[in-house]
């Protein structure tokens, strides 16, 4: 179940439409389904994406690079190059592959997230969460954005920081 607090993050980020369609398909076979442990959480930590083009009557994915991140060693594509979904024997049954606007929902928050240095901050308070006095408070709680706004303010990673 999606905290409501990510639903309402997901709104203000890309909208009621695509907030509609995560909640109608985040769970499904439509979504990106990735086996590899050690990709999935470099995928969580916001350091790749996919990207999907879609011209109307076809989705190319291709992985693009992440700004001021760099490329997880075990990701064996380049900038731009295509990746296929459903090219096996039985892929017709999983559909032409992940929704287009999932995967570039993520790629932009990914790209967001590490060009203004609120990946890496982010990331520290989920590991620091347990050995800090905030316990188990949900990431997309209002405490927590309030933590990040603030230590974005007073310590500027990349780029010019965050204005109010």
């Amino acid at each position: 179940m999606i905290q409501p607090e990510t639903i309402a993050c997901l709104a203000t980020f890309a909208g009621e439409k695509a907030t509609q369609l995560v909640l109608q398909h985040l769970n499904g076979v439509e979504n990106v389904l990735n086996l590899r442990a050690d990709a999935r959480e470099s995928y969580d930590d916001w350091q790749w994406g996919i990207k999907a083009q879609d011209d109307g009557e076809q989705v190319k994915y291709v992985y693009p690079n992440v700004p001021s991140s760099s490329k997880p060693d075990m990701i064996n594509l380049d900038d731009g190059q295509e990746i296929v979904f459903g090219g096996g024997d039985d892929g017709v049954k999983l559909g032409k592959g992940p929704l287009p606007l999932l995967c570039n929902i993520l790629l932009t928050l990914a790209r967001v997230l590490q060009m203004s240095g609120a990946a890496d901050i982010i990331l520290q308070m989920q590991e620091d969460a347990d050995d800090s006095n905030l316990g188990h408070s949900y990431i997309a709680s209002d405490l927590r954005f309030d933590i990040l706004r603030s230590k974005l303010l007073l310590h500027p990673t990349r780029g010019s920081g965050v204005s109010n």
